[in-house]
């Protein structure tokens, strides 16, 4: 009988941790991709992006027809950045005033490089990867 007892305890506990850890990875941890998600203003305005205002910023900063759009909020998922930096929660790209697509954003809180739009300048991708927001394929 205890020995019983014992082997059903065990199942529900390994079913519990295996529940548990495949949460963990779907939802990984927001404060994880907080972190990984903020940047310094400073170094968008480097790479030649726009000083972020109301929670955008273009590159190149002059915003021609052809441009990078990142959404760049100070608050994210109930988390303030901190000081100085911004969080970086969508990139979308615009050719000739048409929007081409945003790029996906993994639970990581990096983007996808292999979800750029075809017409993406390759000036564009070289940018964002200099800013280290880009990864390929979310894993």
């Amino acid at each position: 009988m205890f020995l019983e007892k014992l082997k059903q305890w065990s199942q529900k506990v390994l079913v519990g941790l295996i529940v548990a850890f495949l949460l963990s990875m779907t939802f990984p941890s927001q404060v994880f991709a907080a972190n990984v998600l903020q940047k310094p203003i400073i170094e968008l305005t480097n790479a030649e992006f726009s000083r972020p205002s109301q929670a955008n910023s273009y590159y190149p900063a002059n915003v021609p027809p052809t441009h990078i759009h990142l959404g760049v909020p100070t608050q994210y998922q109930g988390q303030v950045a901190r000081p100085g930096n911004v969080f970086v929660t969508f990139i979308s790209i615009k050719v000739n005033d048409i929007p081409q697509g945003n790029l996906t954003r993994c639970s990581s809180g990096y983007f996808d490089s292999n979800t750029f739009p075809n017409t993406t300048p390759q000036e564009f991708k070289n940018v964002l990867d200099s800013l280290d927001l880009l990864v390929s394929g979310c894993r």
